[in-house]
């Protein structure tokens, strides 16, 4: 399986080892854990399935790619059950998914006469061709906010690419394609804002990043200084997230506030190349090297979400896509879980002390699975295979004090008689101390191969 870093052509990335702020050294603050959502397993008739691993090939338990069938190459969505479904709508010879919301998926086919930016809704009668008229080659590649973006050429556009917008049909179009360059293309949206890259040159391999809102002339160029090139991939709010090349060669996830100034590095130490592919305007998701990473902010703040996937399988390299606004993280894995080796669609998310029952709320709930925990550690651990010792000793350890004992449930009985627990989400767990505890924080559900993305194309 290869990585995001593949969006920029880069050959000879390094495969290095990293632990950041992974087992026994993270803090209270900064626990996670990954879970197995499904095998991307093949719909019926399909010999074997890949993605492209575009920025938002995953989402709110959805994922996008595309598979060999018996009539040839056909987009494929998995829902959030992970039953996948033939997306290829008649009268198209080829369909590729590159993304997903969770509710729709885009891509693009070749039919109609030409190449067809597509909208599906989880069905192949569903698809909806994008391309306006005058655009005869056309991709979508984000989704969001009700808007798809991507990218279409043909007598309209000089026959060069320009990044598009559209709102659910091929009249809706906006051309986004900036003055001064010859091509450009559209990755992703938040249904107000548009990211993607230009070219100052046709054909050349030097991306310029480009934020918009909605028009052509609203396009900024967001490549920071001491970079030779970059793309953004993700928006959300006020954050556009990327990645950039230095002008040693290495490969940096970047994060913006809407201008080339603002640019931060989020390439972690000891990292050569790293990307940011989403954010839900506080948190960054993408990878670094090998591994799945979570960034808030800075680079210093990188977690390795490679290493707190499931403790009960054996994994390969991991990438995140896409982080909701409660901080659940979907992505995708390669290993062996299950006696399966396969690419596995994961979710991460921050692991809640107290939530015994693991359904992402500390309440009442809680009270008899933690007791039934107390009487019987070894069964509750046999009972989440997926967690790590010290990931276990997070979750028991109420009050903290480093010993799993009936103390621990005298607090969380104190916390619930007190008001503290509640069905209310909470935004940040890792800022809330036990006392105040707000009961609905991120449930602990967590969530290879794959052929260059047409976003180097």
């Amino acid at each position: 399986m290869k990585h995001l870093c593949d969006w920029m052509k880069l050959p000879g990335i390094a495969a290095t080892a990293i632990a950041i702020s992974s087992g026994a050294a993270l803090s209270r603050a900064d626990v996670y854990a990954g879970k197995v959502l499904y095998e991307l397993s093949p719909p019926a008739g399909f010999s074997d399935v890949t993605s492209d691993q575009s920025p938002q090939t995953a989402s709110a338990g959805q994922f996008v790619g595309w598979g060999f069938s018996q009539m040839g190459i056909h987009a494929v969505f998995w829902n959030a059950s992970g039953t996948a479904t033939d997306l290829n709508p008649t009268g198209y010879n080829s369909t590729h998914a590159e993304g997903t919301n969770g509710a729709q998926q885009v891509g693009y086919g070749f039919g109609l006469g030409g190449q067809q930016a597509l909208l599906w809704s989880g069905t192949s009668a569903s698809a909806v061709p994008l391309n306006p008229v005058g655009v005869a080659s056309g991709f979508a590649f984000g989704i969001g906010g009700g808007k798809e973006v991507g990218s279409g050429a043909g007598p309209a556009t000089g026959g060069n690419a320009h990044g598009f917008l559209w709102s659910g049909t091929a009249i809706s179009g906006v051309d986004l394609h900036p003055a001064g360059f010859a091509t450009s293309s559209a990755f992703g949206t938040d249904g107000i804002h548009q990211v993607g890259a230009a070219h100052v040159v046709s054909g050349d391999s030097v991306p310029r990043a480009m934020l918009w809102s909605g028009t052509a002339a609203s396009a900024v160029d967001l490549t920071p200084t001491g970079f030779t090139k970059a793309q953004a991939f993700g928006v959300s709010g006020s954050q556009q997230v990327g990645n950039g090349q230095t002008s040693g060669g290495a490969t940096h996830a970047l994060l913006w506030t809407g201008t080339a100034a603002s640019a931060v590095d989020l390439n972690p130490a000891g990292i050569f190349a790293s990307a940011a592919a989403g954010s839900n305007g506080t948190k960054q998701v993408g990878y670094g090297d090998n591994d799945a990473m979570l960034w808030s902010g800075t680079a210093a703040s990188a977690i390795d979400l490679g290493s707190v996937l499931p403790a009960n399988g054996s994994w390969g390299t991991s990438v995140a896509f896409t982080i909701d606004a409660s901080g659940k993280i979907y992505g995708l894995v390669d290993g062996t879980y299950n006696g399966n080796t396969d690419d596995f669609a994961v979710v991460w998310s921050p692991l809640l002390p107290g939530d015994f029952n693991r359904d992402g709320h500390v309440n009442s709930a809680d009270i008899s699975a933690m007791e039934g925990a107390l009487a019987d550690l070894k069964s509750f651990k046999n009972a989440n295979p997926e967690l790590s010792n010290s990931q276990l000793n997070y979750l028991e350890d109420v009050n903290g004090d480093g010993t799993v004992n009936n103390a621990d449930l005298q607090r969380l009985l104190t916390v619930l008689k007190t008001g503290g627990g509640t069905s209310t989400p909470v935004p940040e767990p890792g800022t809330i101390v036990l006392a105040a505890l707000g009961g609905a924080v991120i449930a602990c559900r967590a969530l290879g191969r794959r052929r260059e993305s047409p976003l180097t194309q």
